[in-house]
């Protein structure tokens, strides 16, 4: 056995750059992971003006080329035609309201106002007629709101309009230079309404309130002699708060205005304040269902903590995926799934605020004191509660507190580091000794002595390590040190320095199962436990002798796999054992198994580590995500990186559950920590709505026949029945559930009444097609789940009428037999005419037969 002891001076060296050298932050993949949709997906244009989700649950988009109407899959874009006025009048699209009776108002810039119906999807327009008192007052619409009394107020860039609903007339509101109670003037910016019902005016020279009983406004400006006016008397955007807080943007800087006191406390950028707002012009404004307020810049979105006073900023980062897109935040939006809609130059930004809160750290190459590696294999929770992870670049320290790491890697020139740096397990000695096992033997660190001991495989010294390649460590309840390899099973000896071997012996069938060990674990009842590449062993470690379970073909009530990935005892005293075939629980009074697989719900066979939460459910690692299993239920709940995990795929062995519950697992691209009881479920069930009919793949626009049958007197998701004709032999519905946090994973399921009994599941597919269905009534009916598998179970419904041909309707029917029926009279009168016709004939023929006979012998006898 070789021993390698380094010298203190050395090994504080190395001990103060391990921990100290660069301790850095952690390249934390904040809650927010951003998802993008751009013109890829399908948007019209990159600049989002302006967000909203209407009744029905649908999303849309402004942009300058068009607006998006957005059903979680699928983008339907409306653009001005010529050759049709009933379509959008410009494509440059500024804000968007619904009324109390569903119409959706579109407020364009350079088109005037538009109503669509969603029902039979045209458009409706109003235009400023100059110099006509009564139109709108310009073409050029900013922003929009309702005042809840039956009326549309429309900021445009020549005046405040006011739009009753009902009479469709317009009153105008106009800067009076002599007219101190008038607009400060005509280029609105925005409008608001406050809870109160007060309608707020924002323009390029001050903010204005308007008086409801004298048609006034009351005006607030920006005066240098005040410190607590308005910051800038440029306004961009208003927003009330839930607790009355009026906020308003300008274009340098935002303002909290304490009506009461008429006092603004301003809110700027601060280079040397990270803290502080990430830039002085405010696009927008929103706040969330939580009471958050959410600040987009020209540069950057801003979160306000309002407990500490002070922004969390948002901004695009190169090299991270999940960041923002762009910085300029035009729009902001909360949709009732709870997922938050950001408008920016490069298309729309959207994070679900259920996310399941995976925290995600990984390696930055630009940060070298960062993570060192994102292939983590290896996690252990010191005494002082810091996180050792072991990586293939060597071993991290991750303190929680300061979410800091510091670092220490193998240098091949330094005879006192690490001779390799696949760092594969952890484990904490009783004296806080530290043992690391690598892929070129096994280190121990002290701690307080500041010294490495190396142990390797030397082929001379027989009580040496018996290969180099450890695969895990483990410390037993008797403070022994256990060392599996790829080539035996290593129990240390402390006080002769030396190891006791043990090996697979193919004449001996108490021996291991097999030299590569991948796992050891020591159960509440003393038993010791070892996985191998070729079946599990119970060691008796008196008689030195191994009991074997394997994997057999013949017997269900078998191990489901040979290679026992890792070993776990739950708090009940039952055991588990990952495979590459699955999840497989010991019972331990008939000695036999009973294993889980992707049948019976796991995300994939191969579990590569197993923990146990606080309520009894077991947390797996696997190649296709993470998954929670109850075994109370025998139900699985899986997680993939859409959820947040670092990726899909994970590391053997690489898992840890701390002191106080958090959960660690690493894989590929980094490693996840989180509480499981902050893994939530979005509650929100989502309307589900067809969204296209089609005939021979075809989609049918509103009023079109089909074969002389009406198929869609109006948009198919707002109809109650569709009536066919007989050729029409392929049909097909498509639909959507609306909820957006993760709209690839809602689910379906339809059937067609009156042509089947039950229910298709279909999974994630979001279209049934029928063929060659006999004439008749029908009813097609479908529902859908969210993206954590709750669903609708009433969903949407669309009765079908398909018309026979004419030869099978009744009254052809009716007629045919009426014809059958005067054909069959016609021909028994006929042939009974007949037979009476060819009877007299006969008579007469017969009659005058007899006379000439009667004639002849008459003649006859007188000769």
């Amino acid at each position: 056995m070789k021993e390698k002891k380094h010298s203190y001076k050395t090994a504080c060296f190395i001990f103060f750059l391990f921990l100290f050298s660069a301790a850095s932050y952690a390249v934390l993949q904040e809650d927010i992971k951003f998802h993008h949709l751009n013109l890829e997906q399908g948007l019209s244009q990159s600049i989002v003006y302006s967000i909203f989700q209407d009744a029905r649950g649908f999303m849309w988009f402004g942009t300058e080329d068009g607006l998006n109407l957005y059903d979680g899959c699928e983008f339907d874009v409306f653009r001005n035609r010529s050759d049709d006025i009933k379509s959008l009048s410009n494509n440059y699209i500024k804000s968007i309201v619904e009324d109390e009776s569903g119409f959706i108002w579109i407020g364009t810039y350079g088109g005037g106002l538009n109503r669509y119906d969603p029902a039979h999807q045209t458009f409706s327009r109003f235009h400023s007629k100059f110099p006509e008192i009564a139109s709108l007052s310009s073409d050029f619409i900013n922003s929009m709101c309702l005042d809840g009394k039956g009326s549309l107020w429309i900021a445009t860039d020549y005046g405040l309009n006011r739009f009753d609903l009902k009479e469709k007339k317009f009153t105008v509101f106009k800067n009076e230079p002599s007219d101190p109670n008038s607009l400060t003037d005509n280029r609105v910016s925005c409008v608001y309404r406050d809870h109160a019902g007060s309608i707020w005016a924002g323009t390029a020279d001050g903010l204005n309130r308007h008086e409801i009983g004298t048609e006034t406004f009351t005006r607030f400006q920006n005066d240098p002699s005040q410190p607590s006016s308005l910051s800038s008397s440029i306004i961009t955007c208003i927003l009330e708060t839930q607790s009355g807080e009026l906020w308003v943007g300008t274009e340098n800087g935002l303002n909290k205005y304490d009506t009461e006191k008429n006092t603004c406390t301003h809110y700027f950028p601060d280079e040397k304040d990270p803290h502080s707002l990430s830039h002085a012009n405010i696009y927008s404004l929103y706040e969330d269902r939580e009471g958050a307020l959410w600040v987009g810049t020209q540069d950057g979105l801003n979160r306000y903590v309002r407990a500490k006073n002070y922004f969390v900023q948002y901004k695009t980062a190169g090299g991270n995926p999940s960041s923002l897109s762009d910085n300029e935040i035009y729009s902001l939006y909360e949709d009732r799934t709870g997922v938050f809609w950001v408008g920016t130059r490069r298309g729309i930004n959207k994070f679900d605020k259920y996310k399941k809160r995976f925290f995600h750290y990984y390696s930055n190459p630009h940060d070298p004191s960062g993570l060192k590696s994102n292939q983590v294999r290896s996690f252990l929770e010191d005494r002082s509660g810091d996180i050792w992870i072991g990586t293939y670049n060597g071993l991290d320290i991750f303190d929680r507190g300061l979410d800091s790491f510091s670092s220490f890697t193998a240098d091949q020139k330094d005879p006192s580091g690490l001779s390799n740096d696949r760092v594969m397990s952890l484990c904490q000695g009783s004296s806080g000794i530290i043992w690391i096992g690598t892929y070129g033997g096994l280190y121990k660190f002290d701690p307080e002595k500041k010294i490495f001991t190396h142990y390797r495989h030397d082929p001379s010294d027989p009580g040496s390590l018996s290969d180099d390649s450890v695969r895990c460590v483990y410390k037993d309840m008797n403070k022994d040190l256990w060392v599996g390899t790829t080539k035996g099973l290593n129990k240390f000896v402390q006080k002769e320095k030396r190891f006791i071997h043990y090996f697979h012996d193919y004449q001996d069938d108490q021996s291991l199962s097999s030299d590569f060990i991948y796992s050891v674990y020591e159960d509440s009842q003393g038993t010791f436990w070892v996985g191998t590449i070729n079946g599990l062993d119970i060691f008796d470690r008196r008689n030195n002798t191994f009991k074997r379970f394997q994997a057999d073909p013949q017997d269900p009530q078998s191990l489901s796999n040979n290679e026992i990935l890792c070993i776990f005892e739950d708090s009940s005293g039952v055991m588990w054992f990952g495979t590459p075939g699955g999840l497989n629980r010991y019972h331990r009074n008939s000695g036999k198994f009973t294993f889980f697989t992707e049948k019976d719900g796991l995300p994939n066979d191969l579990v590569y580590a197993i923990l146990e939460d606080e309520t009894g459910n077991l947390w797996m690692s696997t190649n296709k995500g993470l998954s929670r299993f109850d075994p109370r239920t025998e139900e699985f709940r899986n997680y993939d990186i859409k959820d947040g995990l670092q990726s899909n795929e994970f590391n053997l062995g690489a898992a840890l559950k701390t002191s106080d519950g958090e959960m660690f697992f690493g894989g590929i691209n980094g490693f996840n920590r989180f509480f499981p009881e902050e893994i939530k479920d979005n509650p929100y069930i989502p309307p589900v709505v067809i969204t296209d009919f089609q005939i021979y793949n075809k989609s049918v626009p509103i009023g079109e026949r089909s074969k002389g049958a009406p198929a869609l007197s109006r948009a198919v998701s707002m109809t109650d029945q569709i009536k066919l004709s007989y050729n029409d032999r392929v049909i097909t519905f498509e639909f959507a559930a609306l909820h957006y946090a993760a709209p690839e994973k809602n689910m379906y399921a339809y059937k067609l009444e009156g042509f089947e009994k039950d229910w298709n599941y279909v999974g994630t597919r979001r279209f049934a097609t029928y063929t060659n269905l006999s004439p008749g009534k029908y009813v097609f009916r479908v529902r859908g789940s969210n993206n954590d598998g709750l669903w609708n179970e009433q969903g949407s419904s669309l009765s079908l009428i398909i018309f026979p041909p004419f030869w099978q309707t009744w009254w052809f029917r009716g007629l045919a037999l009426s014809l059958v029926i005067v054909f069959l009279v016609g021909f028994y009168i006929n042939r009974t005419h007949n037979i009476r016709t060819r009877a007299r004939k006969l008579k007469r023929d017969v009659e005058a037969r007899t006379s000439e006979l009667k004639r002849a012998n008459t003649k006859l006898q007188q000769e």
